[in-house]
């Protein structure tokens, strides 16, 4: 009859709630920035599974704010941007461990349901519980761990080798007999002694773990690729591990290490969140070597280390919940933002190496009905 059989609807454009667009990803294909995320991703879900992207929605230059967190990590958004959070009161009310995402079934508390959605303006003028006390009102929730199936068998002996390993070759030096048997398990070791080795004996690991290194773009270059965050869970926590009995020592509230690398902590710290612990760094300058080094803080309920004497002195930290606090917000320069949408129910992905847990655009939700009416107007 003539008639037109399709209606499109027009969505007023920058209204979204949006992200910087460089901030990095990670996607099935490994970690891109965000104006490189295309439909048909997969972005990490609030509760550790990937969740398809079903729009982009670019918003040109707009304003943004950075949001900062507890655990020193933080993420750049607009200020109509979206977040799930739950307040102090709710946190009062779930008694004992809870659970904001289906991955933490069996435990009690707040479901998703019961946090509110608050945009980045909404949220700058409330940030406290009580002008008084001076504690955070909002917590977000975090990943519990994301998903990976790659096996890597010397996942423990790549951990230590980056914590206590020679960068230019494999070689390692220990005083543990455990580290020791480890390695010697696997590989061949050829015992020298190093002149600045103190106590500890020096080892050159031979019979294939310098290929290994090799493989993952390790050596000269002590780094944690993005190809690890596809190990399985159990793989990172073996690394992990590796590094903490390496580097790391017990602390009043969980574990932590220094590192002078601060790229390597940073990757660090990812893959201690990846698999549902905390982590926090923070910096301190050294006025003996006149220089910055960095701690990270390591919490979980598991333990962070395999040696020994390090499991025997370590303690559960006496806190250790699944969420962020929000603990400042400041306005940064306009930028380059996008929004998405993403096919999880709940409307959570997570954005940044920090992996932090933000929420889906609204604008691409009604952009996406309004795809579907004009695709079947009946």
């Amino acid at each position: 009859d003539g008639r037109r059989q399709r209606v499109l609807l027009n969505i007023a454009p920058r209204h979204g709630k949006a992200i910087d667009s460089d901030t990095p990803m990670l996607t099935h294909r490994g970690w891109i920035a965000a104006r490189d995320v295309v439909e048909g991703d997969s972005l990490i879900a609030a509760d550790g599974t990937w969740t398809k992207v079903l729009g982009i929605y670019p918003q040109g230059v707009t304003d943004a704010f950075r949001v900062s967190f507890d655990d020193n990590s933080s993420l750049v958004v607009s200020s109509d941007h979206k977040w799930a959070v739950l307040s102090a009161f709710q946190r009062r009310k779930a008694r004992g461990e809870w659970s904001p995402i289906p991955a933490y079934a069996g435990k009690t508390g707040p479901s998703v349901k019961q946090f509110a959605v608050k945009t980045t303006h909404e949220l700058m003028g409330d940030l406290l519980e009580t002008c008084a006390e001076k504690r955070a009102k909002w917590a977000i929730p975090t990943v519990p761990a994301t998903p990976g199936d790659v096996h890597e068998a010397d996942a423990y002996l790549i951990g230590y080798w980056l914590g206590d390993g020679h960068s230019q070759s494999a070689a390692i030096t220990t005083m543990d007999s455990e580290v020791v048997e480890a390695f010697g398990a696997r590989y061949e070791l050829r015992a020298h002694k190093h002149q600045s080795a103190g106590l500890a004996t020096t080892y050159q690991v031979a019979g294939g773990f310098q290929t290994v290194l090799g493989a993952l773009g390790m050596l000269r270059n002590k780094n944690i690729p993005a190809s690890v965050l596809r190990w399985s869970v159990e793989c990172r926590k073996e690394l992990i591990r590796g590094f903490m009995d390496a580097d790391g020592g017990n602390t009043n509230n969980g574990a932590e290490i220094t590192q002078k690398n601060e790229a390597l902590v940073d990757a660090l710290a990812t893959v201690v969140r990846s698999v549902g612990w905390r982590a926090r760094k923070t910096k301190k300058f050294n006025a003996e070597y006149s220089r910055d080094y960095y701690i990270l803080s390591v919490s979980s309920t598991e333990v962070p280390f395999a040696l020994s004497r390090k499991v025997a002195s370590w303690r559960v930290p006496r806190s250790n919940k699944p969420y962020r606090f929000i603990e400042s917000i400041e306005q940064v320069s306009d930028r380059e933002t996008v929004c998405f949408a993403v096919e999880h129910a709940d409307h959570l992905f997570a954005a940044g190496k920090a992996l932090v847990v933000t929420h889906n655009t609204e604008l691409g939700v009604k952009s996406l009905s309004s795809r579907i009416f004009a695709q079947n107007p009946r």
